[in-house]
């Protein structure tokens, strides 16, 4: 480590920046009997309301924070283009933040995303300490996608969910059943076949054009 038998000058090394979303404080709330009842509404705006509960049983210094973003953008609900565009989407974002989650994964945190017929649902889990800033940093990364470079990535997660989908169709009968519940009992339910069909003339063009109108609007 100290006389490395090779020359570092024009080597381009580096250690990865420090994680800010290690947890500092690890205090327990004092309990609060109002908000550990039931869910609270805190507040309404015109397009969100804001719940909040207290978990007074198992005193511990986490917290889960829940958001779900209806929208019709790029005709979410309403069109099955719209289901593959979400599905390419959220594996994408997964690759994008890759080694932001790592760390956070260091950090004993955790945030998905997964899209609905009518929403998408966002989940983060951890300590309650760094939680504000591990949110914060999640949706500029996730605002800041819009303008990368996402074409390399868009190839390999399409010709991830093609195989996906067509290695669906293998699966144990229970489990497709499962999956084509939805298909009979919503309208806006895709079976996998329609979207890998949908997909294989999907292009990275198609994706961006997407992407420049989804979340925009919504409540």
């Amino acid at each position: 480590m100290h006389q490395p038998n090779l020359d570092l000058s024009k080597a381009n090394l580096g250690l990865p920046r420090a994680n800010n979303l290690i947890p500092k404080n690890f205090d327990i709330l004092p309990k609060h009997s109002e908000f550990a009842k039931e869910p609270k509404l805190l507040k309404q705006w015109p397009n969100a309301d804001l719940w909040y509960k207290k978990d007074d049983k198992f005193d511990r210094p986490k917290s889960v924070v829940s958001l779900k973003i209806y929208t019709n953008d790029c005709h979410l609900g309403l069109k099955p283009e719209a289901r593959v565009f979400a599905n390419v989407w959220t594996q994408i974002l997964s690759e994008h933040l890759r080694e932001f989650n790592y760390m956070a994964n260091c950090a004993n945190l955790s945030f998905t995303v997964s899209p609905m017929f009518d929403n998408v649902d966002f989940q983060w889990a951890g300590f309650n300490d760094s939680m504000p800033k591990y949110i914060d940093e999640s949706i500029a990364k996730l605002t800041a996608m819009k303008d990368a470079d996402l074409e390399k990535t868009f190839d390999q997660v399409k010709e991830k969910l093609l195989v996906d989908f067509k290695n669906f169709y293998f699966e144990q009968s229970y489990q497709q059943a499962f999956s084509l519940f939805d298909n009979v009992m919503l309208n806006a339910s895709v079976e996998q076949k329609a979207m890998r069909s949908i997909l294989e003339g999907y292009s990275y063009e198609n994706f961006k054009e997407h992407h420049q109108r989804w979340l925009h609007s919504g409540r």
